[in-house]
């Protein structure tokens, strides 16, 4: 669907463009007029542009902090991981990364050690 309006609107604006050279150049003129004007808008208007930059920077820090809920959302959900917020610390790995702490409840390192499965070795003759 959304490839179906991608391409109506494409088709309507070649539609629109002028198809003699005149009418080219003038629209041309009039596109290059119209980037020049919004181009100076700082120089003509500085508090315009300043309320702006101040606008811009909250956007910004909205737009990190949905970033990083997106991610952590999906860390969660997708890997299982605890996020690094969680107050507990990973163990670095072999490269370095940090790999979250997994919580198994009341178990030690020796509950969780899998039995010995070698072969019995045999002494003597």
């Amino acid at each position: 669907m959304l490839f179906i309006r991608t391409a109506f609107v494409i088709g309507a604006v070649i539609l629109v463009l002028p198809t003699e050279e005149k009418a080219q150049a003038r629209f041309m003129d009039t596109a290059f007029a119209a980037a020049q004007h919004v181009g100076s808008t700082c120089e003509r208007q500085p508090e315009l542009c300043a309320k702006a930059g101040v606008y811009w920077g909250v956007f910004k820090q909205k737009a990190e902090f949905g970033g990083r809920l997106a991610l952590d959302l999906v860390k969660e959900r997708a890997f299982g991981m605890m996020s690094d917020k969680s107050g507990e610390r990973g163990q670095p790995s072999a490269n370095g990364v940090s790999v979250p702490a997994v919580s198994r409840g009341t178990l030690t390192g020796k509950d969780i050690e899998p039995g010995w499965r070698g072969k019995v070795q045999r002494t003597g003759a």
